[in-house]
């Protein structure tokens, strides 16, 4: 019986360790089974405006740093791949990440950027690409989430 339940535990530790992270909508995840309510009692909020209520508590600023630059790297990737937003485009995000760094959700919604479905296939195309290597270079003794505004300037002179 012992040997069962070990083996049933390391079954679903790897499963887990081998889950591909997603890049989707919140009304999406929702839909597929990913309860956004049990994502954020899984991964407490990495800052605060109290910082002792982070998972960074002191290091608040070093992760806001990294979370910054890994929005910005986002940016990047996704121009010269290709994807070029509209206009300048203000969208709200909450990522979720393991305790190494490590990104397993990136919920954002793309569809309030009036983007045609080609373009919102693409952004979540390079999107999924871009997180399933991506890694903070700052890690924690949990996992954790943030979420943020985020500004995407467009390319092209917005009217």
């Amino acid at each position: 019986m012992k040997a069962k339940i070990l083996l049933l535990s390391f079954l679903g530790i790897s499963i887990l360790s081998n889950a591909q992270p997603l890049a989707t909508t919140f009304e999406d995840a929702e839909s597929t089974g990913i309860s956004i309510s049990k994502l954020d009692d899984t991964y407490p909020s990495a800052a605060h405006y109290e910082p002792e209520k982070g998972v960074f508590k002191e290091r608040q600023p070093e992760f806001l740093k990294s979370y910054v630059n890994m929005h910005q790297e986002l940016g990047k990737y996704l121009t010269q791949n290709g994807f070029n937003w509209p206009k300048t485009t203000q969208l709200f995000t909450r990522v979720y990440f393991d305790s190494s760094g490590t990104i397993d959700y990136f919920l954002i919604n793309p569809k309030k950027a009036n983007l045609d479905e080609g373009e919102i296939e693409l952004y979540f195309r390079l999107l999924n690409e871009f997180i399933k290597d991506y890694k903070l270079p700052i890690s924690a003794s949990s996992g954790f989430a943030q979420c943020s505004p985020i500004k995407y300037v467009s390319k092209k002179k917005d009217n």
